[in-house]
Order: structure tokens, then C-alpha cells, then sequence
């Protein structure tokens, strides 16, 4: 009688296991490469949460600015020194960051600490921190410094402070005073002006914290709406060297905002024109209902650098295929899959997502958005861009 032979042989078994393994890796692979976001009310304050036991506990309250600005104001940067001087002192571990339309702060949580008494105690102490009025005198002190760091720098070129005051139709900086600091930091630090984004384990567990929390803010009101109106369009292709415009000046072109279903074209569009314009530095700075992209030329850029600048953009885009212009589009796409790998680029994310309400779904609508450009249609909108008459110089007015 035979011997049973064995059904495989080694090699046939090594194979096979070989191949299980990576069925077994790519079936563990998520197929939703997006992180969850959920939303809810607390106190009328809307607060956006990413659940993930990977992800470190991180509170961000986003206060929204007036008159928001592509810089920060000045009032609204003597409040964030101020208040980053009273964390400090407290030895707080909150950052601040200051943006053109909000101030962030964003609270860690240690992961030796129990959640609701974590919480619990850092927004005890945050609350007297943010409403006890800052001391008069040290206001004082910090507009004199501001003041000394402006005389000092008065005579070096900022091109995007000079947009910023052309946008704001403010051509010189407004004198400060101690009622205005007070003003604004009793107005900024209230419910009315705040929206919450918070990544990292059982965030529903922590809203009773969050919701207690709330109730001892003021409610405040909402700014004033300030939307930018341009009463005297210059074209820059009209700007001559001369009285008024003796130097180079930024240029600047009004575009979608983050708002808009419009945005994730104007994003890649700025790209691939900063990609294509290493002389001069274009950049996309993105508002919520306007965003503003912006050319900056250097104190050695002659004044008609757009059409020069235009020209050659052009030139190199009509010797581009289509399928460049695809992938610049997919490299967008990969860039933003990788950074949600990244905790920091998470909770930005959903800051943005949280500060400017977009919907909880708003990642996959942009990658869809983006996936969907052929590269004749991201040609012909970066024609369309690329005019000069679209954009504005940032001169006096």
C-alpha cells in the first residue's frame, strides 16, 4: 500500500501562507481613509469631535476675531501676548495661536489623568484666565512695546502688511488704548464668538464637562459683519511707475472661500501657480467667505512684474500635458491622506472644519471634488485665473 502523500508540498504551503498574510494585511486595511466627525450643540456652541483611541486628547477653543484681517490686528495681537503672559504664570500648558480671523487655544490632556477631572480642573482655572480683565498697567506696557517694535521696523518693506491694510482700507495703523484691549477681550471671550473641535478617546464622555463649562461664559454677540468691499479697483496692469506707485506692489485676486463648494479647485489652482512661479512668492491665504491669492514681489521686483510673471506662468503651462496637471491634482489628494496619519494635522483639520461650520463630511466631498478635475478642466481654469484685469494692486488709496 502506498504511502499518503502530502496534499502540498513545502513550497506549495510557504506560498500559500505567503499569500493569506497579505489578504489578512490588505482586508485590515480601513477602506475609509477618513477620519469620523460629529457635531453637536452645547450652550449654542457648536462643537466638533474626531473619536480615536489613537489620536491624544486635545481640546481647541477657536474665538473668532473682528474685522478679520489676512494679519492679525493689533488689538487682537496685544490680547494673545496678554493672555499667553497669565498662562505662563499659571504654568498652564495651553497654546495659543493667533490667525488672521481667530485665536486658538488648544488644551492636551495628560493620559496619566482621569478625563472629567482633567477637564475639569484646567477649565476652572481657563475661565478666570480669559474673563478677569487684564491689568491696566500691564496693557500699557505691551502698547509701548508694540509701539517701540513698529517704530523700529518702520522703514522695512512688508508687502503683505501693506495688503492687509489696503484690504482693510486702512492705510496707516490706528493708534491703541487701554479701553480697547479691555473692549475687545469682554466681547472676544464668550460663547457668541467661540466654537470647540476636540480629537482623541470618548469625547462624548467629556460634554458634560465642556457643557458645565460653557455656562460660565458670558453669552456675548456676534461681530458686525465687515465683508471686504474694493470701492477704487486699480488693475495692477494699469499701475506705472510713478508717484503713487513708485516700487513693485502685491497683487491680489479675490477667490472662493473655504466656505464655498468652490474651494477645493481654488486650492489646487493657487498650487500649481505657486508651483509655476518660483521668482515671485504666490500665495492662497484663505478666509471663510473670500479667499485672497496674493502675489508678494521683494523690494527688487520691478513694478510691472505681473504681466511678466503671467507670461511666463502661461508659457510654461502651454508646454504642460494634461496628465501633469492630473497629477498635481492627485498630489494634492496624497498629501492630504498622508497628514490625516499625523495627529497635529488632524486637529488642524478639524479646527478649520469646526471654525469655518463646513460639513462633518467636508474631507471626502474635497477629494471628490478633486478627483473629478480632468486636466483640460484645471487648464482652463487656471486661464481663466491667470488675467491680469482679475487682479488688484495693493497700492495707496
Amino acid at each position: 500500500m502506498a504511502p499518503n502523500q502530502p496534499l502540498f508540498s513545502r513550497r506549495q504551503l510557504n506560498l500559500i501562507i505567503a499569500i493569506t498574510a497579505v489578504v489578512i494585511a490588505l482586508l485590515s486595511i480601513p477602506t475609509e481613509p477618513w477620519p469620523a466627525i460629529e457635531r453637536q450643540q452645547l450652550q449654542q456652541v457648536s462643537l466638533s469631535a474626531i473619536a480615536d483611541t489613537d489620536q491624544p486628547t486635545q481640546l481647541r477653543l477657536l474665538f473668532a476675531l473682528p474685522r478679520p484681517g489676512l494679519l492679525p490686528t493689533d488689538s487682537a495681537l496685544l490680547v494673545t501676548r496678554l493672555l499667553e503672559q497669565r498662562l505662563q504664570a499659571s504654568n498652564d500648558s495651553i497654546a495659543t495661536t493667533l490667525h488672521g480671523d481667530r485665536i486658538s487655544l488648544s488644551i492636551r490632556l495628560s493620559s496619566t489623568v482621569q478625563p472629567d477631572q482633567g477637564w475639569e480642573a484646567q477649565l476652572h482655572r481657563l475661565t478666570a484666565l480669559l474673563l478677569n480683565p487684564f491689568d491696566s498697567a500691564r496693557i500699557e506696557g505691551a502698547i509701548k512695546q508694540l509701539r517701540a517694535q513698529r517704530h523700529l521696523s518702520r522703514n522695512q518693506h512688508s508687502p503683505l502688511q501693506q495688503a492687509d491694510r489696503w484690504l482693510r482700507q486702512q492705510p496707516t495703523t490706528a493708534p491703541l488704548s487701554t479701553t480697547e484691549i479691555l473692549q475687545l477681550q469682554q466681547q472676544l471671550f464668550s460663547r457668541s464668538q467661540l466654537r470647540l473641535s476636540l480629537t482623541g478617546s470618548a469625547p462624548q464622555a467629556l460634554s458634560n464637562s465642556l457643557n458645565a463649562w460653557l455656562q460660565q461664559l458670558p453669552e456675548g454677540l456676534q461681530w458686525p459683519s465687515t465683508n471686504t468691499s474694493i470701492t477704487t479697483p486699480l488693475a495692477l496692469d494699469t499701475a506705472t511707475p510713478g508717484a503713487d506707485t513708485p516700487t513693485a506692489v502685491p497683487a491680489l485676486q479675490p477667490l472662493a472661500g473655504r466656505q464655498s463648494i468652490q474651494f477645493p479647485q481654488t486650492l489646487l489652482m493657487s498650487r500649481i501657480i505657486e508651483q509655476l512661479s518660483p521668482r515671485i512668492h504666490i500665495r492662497l491665504y484663505p478666509a471663510a467667505t473670500t479667499s485672497w491669492l496674493i502675489g508678494l514681489p521683494t523690494a527688487t521686483t520691478p513694478p510691472q512684474w505681473l504681466l511678466t510673471e503671467i507670461t511666463q506662468i502661461l508659457q510654461q503651462l502651454a508646454t504642460m500635458p494634461d496628465w501633469e496637471l492630473e497629477h498635481a491634482a492627485d498630489q494634492l489628494r496624497e498629501q492630504l491622506e498622508q497628514r490625516l496619519h499625523q495627529p497635529a494635522a488632524v486637529a488642524d483639520q478639524l479646527e478649520a472644519i469646526a471654525f469655518y461650520a463646513l460639513p462633518v463630511d467636508y474631507l471626502p466631498q474635497f477629494d471628490a471634488t478633486i478627483a473629478a478635475l480632468t486636466g483640460a478642466q484645471i487648464r482652463q481654469q487656471l486661464l481663466e485665473l491667470l488675467q491680469p484685469e482679475r487682479f488688484y494692486a495693493a497700492s495707496n488709496r
